[in-house]
């Protein structure tokens, strides 16, 4: 057998495979039961990791007084908001086999909104990890007036920026279903190819790839390289209290760096078998199925950033602990609290 033969058997019994694999998603009520338990089960593990977050981080005047955790706590409302949206979209999936036997996003108008609402995260993500990084840059960098230059007002106007750039993408989303065509006849899924969404997905992830593998590292680093002159200049100077902000800071940055490293890492999954999903699959079947494995994983990520924050976070964890009850000083026998 030649080498061209070999390869046209190997790409049919591919295409075979993606066929067969295709045709047992969802092929019965068994399994729409079975995914929709799942779902369910991982949409309210999100909402409850969005709240133990939140209610962490509100919890203790040492997170509260920390910027990380305002950034980490605006992604957590991106996630809240994502959530809601997967409870629409699992709704909407659930009438539509109740109606016609599919469970899948049949409807175009429902596929584009709840694209657009979902790119709210992944730009929210990015613009957090940006943000995050540089105030810890401007922290290393102005030791005396980083408190003047970082305040408050500052902060909340760098979250509601964030919110206006992710609503760029929004705006897009609209203009695209204003000018393009609605599909011709009945969808079977949701795809990117509806309305152009690939476009502005391909866009979203070029800004985010750039942000995340270029800049974010290149803050990081200098970060780094001034910090070690920084310390120098201390201990020439032997300024006790200098050195020890000097350590509090770094501590933190290396915290902050350690969180960005950690929710990039669990993206990386999902971004994976999107890209696959959009540019590597030969058939319908697969790219179907591939979806259902890009909402998991996405939702998995979400779950596990509780304890990736309490594994990394000494003030995470104390503030985690505290919340249980389990860090308060227990008065002695016979004593008042």
């Amino acid at each position: 057998m030649s080498l061209k033969e070999s390869y046209q058997d190997a790409y049919s019994n591919f295409s075979k495979m993606e066929e067969t694999v295709g045709t047992l998603v969802l092929s019965n009520e068994l399994q729409v039961a079975g995914f929709m338990a799942v779902q369910i089960m991982l949409t309210t593990g999100v909402f409850l990791s969005a709240a133990v977050i939140a209610a962490t981080i509100l919890h203790s005047p040492r997170t509260r007084a920390q910027y990380l955790y305002w950034y980490l706590l605006n992604l957590s409302v991106a996630t809240l908001i994502s959530g809601l949206t997967y409870v629409f979209l699992v709704a909407w999936c659930f009438s539509e086999y109740m109606r016609s036997g599919m469970y899948s996003v049949t409807n175009p108008e429902v596929c584009i909104w709840t694209q657009a609402v979902f790119s709210y995260y992944r730009s929210i993500l990015c613009s957090t990890l940006l943000l995050i990084a540089l105030e810890r840059y401007i922290t290393i960098l102005k030791p005396l007036t980083h408190c003047y230059i970082i305040t408050d007002r500052r902060i909340k106007a760098s979250i509601f920026t964030s919110w206006g750039v992710a609503s760029i993408y929004m705006i897009w989303t609209i203009l695209q279903r204003i000018t393009l065509d609605p599909p011709k006849g009945d969808i079977t899924y949701c795809h990117g190819m509806i309305y152009g969404i690939r476009r502005i997905h391909l866009v979203q992830w070029a800004v985010g790839i750039v942000v995340i593998t270029i800049i974010v590292p290149f803050i990081y680093i200098h970060l780094h390289i001034i910090a070690r002159k920084h310390l120098e200049v201390i201990q020439q100077e032997r300024r006790l209290f200098g050195l020890a902000q000097h350590n509090r800071n770094v501590t933190r940055s290396n915290t902050a760096l350690k969180i960005t490293l950690t929710l990039i890492t669990v993206e990386i999954p999902f971004l994976t078998i999107n890209l696959v999903r959009m540019y590597g699959t030969t058939s319908e079947a697969l790219e179907h199925l591939l979806t259902k494995v890009c909402a998991v994983s996405l939702l998995l990520s979400h779950i596990i950033q509780p304890v990736l924050y309490a594994t990394i976070s000494p003030d995470f964890r104390k503030s985690f602990r505290s919340l249980l009850g389990r860090n308060r000083v227990q008065p002695l026998e016979g004593e008042y609290p």
